[in-house]
């Protein structure tokens, strides 16, 4: 079809068709999506690559999840809009598909006055987000629409982003009316709209040359989310740059100048003092622990209680009482140190049964962690989950309040008083770990070993449940989850127990 040809497609039996009056020009070599142009929005060389060289990117488990989340909440949204249609008595229409300059979208929600009036006096074009809020990248995906609509002769009056309402508590029933809210966004989209034409232009200028773009790695790979690329793009270094914390848009400034490695940046380049700690602890080559480190760990009472949660928090809430986005914990571990020296111990609870797991969850806990003793963790992250199961679970919340006055977080502690070079500028435990205790590492574990991959299997295990199909392979995500958050905890307590004083040398 030639350049400057329009047309709407609303893939129903009755299409509109339209073309646009005028010039004709050689035909584009490629067909722009939406998605192709935010890429190259981001990065131009991200759009080459998807285009010419897709095999490069390295598969993201997560962004499949973000997927099917917006698959549901775009579910959810026919149902909203069409009941509000009727109500209303507007006419509303889903994914219609327009192109104009071989730019493609698929329209989330079209609103159209009713013959009565119903539904205001323009079009209103609204696009689904599955995120609590209005992002910057949001008014460049509404503006690529509104373009491209107006060029096929269907311009929206009103452009609106319908995102997840944060403050929303499911009754249950299927009911999500207020699970999305509305902000309207044409005076912040429509000025954008107009700067949608040279995108297209320069993006086919990119997918024109048979030659990757030169485009310098940086800040840009990371926003708005991180690029599935980078392994290929970034150049190859055993301490890259991203290793230094605090960095910003100093990354930029410091590939100009052709740095590549920590090693590589000047001492008197690097601007904080966390910043500065990496960079020297990098170029020594073996750790640095704080003198106080140690004496901290052996001052712990006992008996010791070393606690994790598992958690599932829904974009779209499943229980009756629960609110988007909320974790809600359905497994813990918990491993327990009676005194030096002795034998760990491991109590461990986890629901499959695809009920509000919140109660049993609680219970157990309260009965596992006894009266006495720190309950260490690594992260705050524990203390918020004691604090969603005391809202939902009331009748213990004064016991998981006195468990929450317990706690004692090994996370900041570490990241004031220790430091090793294969960290890589992250005390997340996974990396901290193999440089304290070699011989136990996550990448060793099977196919659950962070918590995106436990919060998949733990969804898949509770659809195996109610299909009550293949047993064997529901449990044996039972016993991936379970080796999976007993390895966290016992984690814990092998750190603990490498840094007291006594213990033998880390290197």
């Amino acid at each position: 079809m030639p350049a400057g040809s329009t047309w709407i497609d609303q893939d129903r039996p009755a299409m509109a068709q339209r073309q646009s009056p005028g010039h004709h020009r050689a035909p584009m070599p490629h067909r722009l999506t939406k998605s192709l142009l935010l890429s190259y929005l981001q990065c131009p060389r991200k759009l080459w690559l998807e285009v010419r060289h897709p095999e490069r990117a390295v598969p993201d488990a997560a962004r499949l999840a973000r997927f099917e989340t917006g698959n549901q909440v775009g579910g959810i949204a026919r149902d909203l809009y069409g009941a509000a249609a009727v109500r209303s008595g507007a006419n509303v229409e889903f994914e219609t598909r327009y192109v104009h300059d071989n730019v493609l979208v698929r329209a989330d929600v079209i609103e159209r006055p009713g013959l009565f009036g119903g539904g205001g006096t323009g079009i209103r074009l609204i696009e689904v987000k599955a995120s609590s809020g209005v992002k910057q990248q949001h008014l460049a995906d509404c503006a690529i629409q509104a373009c491209t609509m107006a060029g096929a002769g269907d311009p929206a009056q009103v452009v609106a982003v319908a995102h997840i309402d944060s403050a929303f508590t499911y009754s249950g029933g299927g009911n999500y009316r207020g699970l999305l809210k509305e902000a309207d966004v044409t005076a912040r989209v429509l000025p954008l709209a107009e700067r949608v034409p040279k995108w297209a232009r320069s993006a086919q200028d990119v997918l024109g040359s048979d030659a990757e773009p030169p485009i310098a790695v940086g800040t840009h790979c990371f926003s708005p989310r991180p690029c599935p690329f980078i392994a290929h793009c970034w150049p190859k270094a055993e301490y890259p740059l991203t290793s230094l914390p605090n960095l910003r848009a100093k990354l930029n400034d410091y590939v100009a100048r052709g740095y590549r490695d920590v090693r590589d940046v000047p001492e008197g380049e690097i601007e904080s003092a966390d910043a500065l700690r990496v960079w020297r602890v990098t170029r020594e080559g073996r750790a640095e622990v704080g003198p106080g480190l140690g004496e901290q760990l052996r001052a712990l009472a006992y008996p010791r209680f070393y606690l994790d949660f598992e958690t599932i928090g829904p974009c779209v809430p499943i229980w009756p009482g629960t609110k988007p986005n909320q974790a809600i914990p359905y497994q813990w571990s918990i491993h327990v140190e009676r005194a030096p020296g002795a034998v760990l111990e491991h109590l461990e609870h986890l629901d499959l049964s695809g009920d509000l797991p919140a109660r049993g969850v609680a219970q157990s806990l309260v009965r596992a962690l006894a009266d006495a003793g720190p309950v260490i963790t690594y992260s705050a992250y524990e203390r918020q989950c004691l604090r969603i199961l005391a809202a939902l679970v009331p009748e213990v919340a004064a016991q998981l309040q006195a468990i929450e006055a317990r706690i004692f977080d090994l996370l900041p502690l570490m990241r004031r008083d220790y430091y090793h070079p294969a960290m890589r500028g992250s005390w997340s435990i996974k990396v901290v770990l193999p440089t304290i205790v070699p011989q136990m590492r996550y990448d060793r574990l099977g196919e659950v070993r962070d918590g995106e991959a436990a919060s998949r299997a733990w969804l898949q295990a509770i659809r195996l449940g109610k299909g009550g199909a293949d047993i064997d392979r529901r449990e044996a995500i039972r016993g991936a989850l379970l080796t999976y958050c007993a390895f966290d905890t016992e984690a814990m307590a092998r750190i603990v127990r490498a840094l007291q004083p006594g213990r033998a040398p880390l290197l």
